[in-house]
C-alpha cells in the first residue's frame, strides 16, 4: 500500500471480522474482486482491515463495504448504533488514503436504482455506478445534519461508487455465478472448480478471523497476485501439469490412485502445504532439467522425502510439481 494502513485516528473493524466465520456473501464479494482483478497491475486484497474489504489495483486503493441486503439511500445514511451513530455511507468514506475510492456493495438499492448512473469506467467491478446529481445533494444534507462538513463530503462524492451483485445471499447461487465469471478468465474449472472457490473461501475466513494489533498483523491478512495466479491456473498451465502427472503414471513412477491424488493436493499447496512448499524449495538442490523425466521425479521424490519425511507420497509429488513448473515453467519430454 502506498500509505500504512495502520493509523491512530482509525480503527480496525475486529469485531466484523470475529463475526465473519461462515457468512458466505461477504466472502463471495471478495472472491469475485479477485477472480475479477488478480492480473491487474499492483492487485492486493485486504479482508477485514478498515473496512469489510479493501483492494489495491493500479494507482488506487478502495474501500468497499458489504451488506447482504436490498436498501434505500435513506438506510446508507441513517445513523446507527453500530456503526457508531454515524451511518454506514460516512463510515465508508471516513477513511483516508492518498489515492481512495468508496465502494458500497449490496444486493440492490429498491427505490434510488434507477435514480443511479452507469459509470463512465470500472475500476473494481463491471458496471460500477454513481450518484446522480440529486442524490448527491440528499447525501450532503443528510450528512451536514449529522456533523459532518460540506466540504469533506464534495471532495470525497466523486471517489463514491455502487455495485449491485448478481447473485443474493445464497451461497449456491454465488458458486455458480463465480464459476461462470472464472470460466470468462479462462481458468480452469470443470471438476476443479467448486475445489478452487473452497479453498479461496477458507484462505478468507482464516484471514478475515485474524485480529490486527499492530503493524506487522496486516501482511498475516492481505492476499496477493502471486498467491491466486497459482490458485487459478489457466486452462493451459493446468493442462500441461496433467500431461506431467500422466508422463509420470505411464513411466510407472506413480499408480493411478495416487495420481488422482496428486492431483487433488495441487489446488492446496498454497495454503495448506505453503510451510513444506517453502522448505523444500529452499533446499531441494538444482537439478538438470533435460534429464529422463523417470530418472529426474524418482531421485527428486528420494531427495524430497529426506526433507519432508512426515509428507505423503502424493503430497511431495504436489510439491515437486508445482517446485518444477516454477522453475522451468513447461514439462521435459
Amino acid at each position: 500500500m502506498a500509505d500504512s494502513i495502520v493509523n491512530s485516528d482509525e480503527h480496525f473493524d475486529n469485531g466484523g471480522a470475529i463475526a465473519l466465520k461462515g457468512f458466505n456473501y461477504q466472502n463471495a464479494v471478495a472472491c469475485l474482486i479477485a477472480i475479477q482483478n488478480y492480473k491487474k497491475e499492483n492487485f492486493l486484497l485486504y479482508i477485514e482491515t478498515k473496512d469489510d474489504i479493501e483492494l489495491d489495483v493500479k494507482d488506487k486503493h478502495a474501500f468497499i463495504q458489504v451488506k447482504s441486503q436490498n436498501m434505500t439511500l435513506n438506510n446508507l445514511l441513517k445513523p446507527t448504533k453500530k456503526s457508531g451513530n454515524t451511518c454506514i455511507f460516512f463510515k465508508n468514506i471516513s477513511k483516508k488514503h492518498q489515492n481512495p475510492l468508496y465502494q458500497i456493495v449490496l444486493m440492490g438499492l429498491k427505490t434510488d436504482q434507477e435514480n443511479v448512473l452507469l459509470a463512465s469506467d470500472n475500476i473494481v467491478f463491471a458496471n460500477e455506478y454513481v450518484y446522480s446529481e440529486e442524490q448527491k445533494r440528499t447525501i450532503i444534507d443528510k450528512l451536514k445534519k449529522i456533523g459532518i462538513l460540506e466540504d469533506e463530503i464534495k471532495d470525497k462524492i466523486p471517489n463514491c461508487r455502487l455495485y449491485f451483485t448478481p447473485f443474493k445471499d445464497n451461497i449456491e447461487e454465488a458458486t455458480q455465478f463465480l464459476i461462470g465469471c472464472m470460466n470468462e478468465n479462462n481458468i480452469k474449472v470443470d471438476e476443479r472448480g467448486k475445489i478452487i472457490l473452497n479453498e479461496l473461501f477458507s484462505i478468507i475466513n482464516q484471514k478475515a478471523e485474524l485480529q490486527i494489533k499492530e503493524d506487522n498483523d496486516i501482511e498475516k491478512k492481505t492476499i496477493t497476485s502471486e498467491y491466486l495466479k497459482k490458485l487459478f491456473e489457466t486452462n493451459d498451465i493446468y493442462k500441461k501439469k496433467q500431461m506431467l502427472i500422466e508422463q509420470l503414471l505411464n513411466k510407472d513412477v506413480i499408480q493411478f490412485t495416487e495420481s488422482l491424488l496428486i492431483e487433488k493436493e495441487l489446488v492446496s499447496i498454497l495454503s495448506v502445504h505453503k510451510f513444506s512448499y517453502r522448505q523444500l524449495s529452499s533446499q531441494l538442490e538444482k537439478f538438470d532439467i533435460n534429464m529422463n523425466i523417470k530418472n529426474l521425479f524418482e531421485m527428486l521424490y528420494m531427495q524430497a522425502k529426506q526433507i519432508l519425511p512426515q509428507e505423503s507420497k502424493e503430497t511431495i509429488f504436489a510439491l515437486l510439481i508445482e517446485l518444477y513448473f516454477d522453475r522451468y515453467g513447461e514439462i521435459t519430454k
